[in-house]
């Protein structure tokens, strides 16, 4: 007659079996120098962590620049109206050197 087996004695044998592959892979995986190359792949990480960093910081100053360079400047829109205005100015200049008989540099 067969041995009973008690769910205990199931669990223990389940056991067993997840121990031996966990054995068996840890074998494996040293001889395939997965940690090694595991360890390289974090090196390279590292780097492309401080090159990221990197960017980042520059990426930041040139926020910076470009922040204080629109600051300084004057866009065509503006420019047009102060070139009309200038233009406008100057008309009116000429005709109250006309008017006045004023001789003009020009």
């Amino acid at each position: 007659m067969a041995k009973k087996i008690t769910i205990e004695d199931l669990a223990l044998m389940v056991q067993r079996g997840f121990d031996e592959t966990a054995k068996k892979f840890d074998e494996t995986a040293k001889k395939a120098g997965v940690d090694k190359s595991f360890d390289d792949v974090n090196k390279r990480f590292d780097g492309v962590d401080k090159r990221f960093d990197n960017i980042d910081g520059q990426l930041h100053e040139i926020r910076k620049d470009m922040s204080e360079i629109r600051k300084n400047v004057v866009y065509r829109d503006e420019f047009d109206k102060l070139m009309f205005e200038f233009g406008d100015l100057m008309a009116r200049v000429k005709y109250l050197e006309q008017k006045s008989g004023i001789q003009s540099g020009k």
